[in-house]
């Protein structure tokens, strides 16, 4: 039984992100085409470090991670995105924000 909730909560992470990188991209460039190579490669990498978390089963989200996993060339980036995103998610994606203060609050 866990193990459905946590490839949910897995695939819901990558999704968010997702969103988030689309919302980023779609305001700051003032187009809605597809994504540029640098932001796939971003998402791709991103996918990458979520995969490989240490933590698994209790995984939080990634603004209250103790391990930040990002090297420090994509790092900035995602951070970047995160930060820019995150308070828009709401008005954008208000579902997606929601479940996010959910995991946020719950480990």
């Amino acid at each position: 039984m866990t193990r459905t909730y946590d490839t949910k909560r897995i695939t819901w992470e990558k999704n968010t992100f997702y969103k988030m990188i689309r919302l980023y991209y779609k305001h700051h460039n003032n187009i809605e085409k597809e994504l540029k190579n640098e932001y796939i490669e971003l998402y791709n990498y991103s996918i990458s470090r979520i995969n490989a978390c240490i933590f698994k089963n209790k995984k939080p989200v990634c603004s209250k991670c103790k391990i930040h996993c990002f090297n420090d060339e994509y790092g900035e980036e995602v951070r970047k995105i995160m930060r820019w995103s995150g308070p828009r998610m709401i008005l954008y994606y208000p579902k997606s924000a929601l479940i996010y203060l959910y995991y946020k609050y719950r480990y």
